[in-house]
């Protein structure tokens, strides 16, 4: 199975973006999409009364205003976590998005940021980026909920250099903190279907 771009614009994968329309609870507060959960994550523990902010917005809304907190200190140790949690209270309560996951069977999931350049959650394939480095963060962590939940998908297939291969294994593609490998940039990057 060929590998899947994914992105809010996209016509058949837009439902696994983060900026897609779902309803969950975290600590009392409601979120309308993962992206307003992780943004609220970036303020510390000890003021999360003031996540209650990111509360029923929308996506976009919600991205400018993590820009504008004072971020934790721990951020970047503990935001693919953050990341993770909000996938899995999204995998719980959506139903469309269970079955959307599903759906994907054992292809490597990768993130299209072409529109913003965000090398770290996705891969970007602007001329200027295509050849660098792609974390793809978020396709990983998608990935990772699918293979929690659906153990016969657990295999993931992936394209390099014309061939087609697989692994069960997803600490090949990141470690437990969200730090991603050359085997992850490689899949995503030397797949024969790349987006021009």
């Amino acid at each position: 199975m060929a590998n899947i771009y994914f992105s809010q614009r996209s016509v058949i994968w837009s439902g696994l973006s983060n900026f897609t329309n779902c309803e969950f609870v975290d600590d009392g507060i409601t979120y309308y999409n993962v992206e307003s959960m992780f943004q609220a994550y970036k303020i510390p523990d000890e003021r999360k009364q003031e996540r209650k902010q990111f509360e029923k917005i929308k996506p976009g809304y919600a991205k400018r205003l993590g820009r504008s907190v004072d971020l934790r200190e721990d951020w970047e140790h503990i935001k693919y976590k953050v990341m993770l949690k909000a996938l899995r209270l999204r995998f719980e309560s959506d139903k469309s998005f269970r079955e959307l996951l599903r759906q994907t069977g054992n292809s490597f999931l990768v993130e299209d940021t072409t529109s913003w350049h965000d090398n770290i959650w996705g891969a970007c394939f602007c001329p200027r980026c295509r050849e660098g480095w792609a974390g793809n963060k978020l396709g990983v962590a998608m990935m990772t909920i699918r293979s929690e939940n659906f153990p016969e998908l657990k295999t993931i297939k992936f394209n390099y250099l014309g061939k087609e291969f697989e692994t069960d294994e997803l600490a090949i593609f990141v470690d437990d903190n969200g730090n991603t490998t050359k085997y992850n940039s490689i899949a995503c990057r030397n797949a024969p279907n790349i987006p021009t």
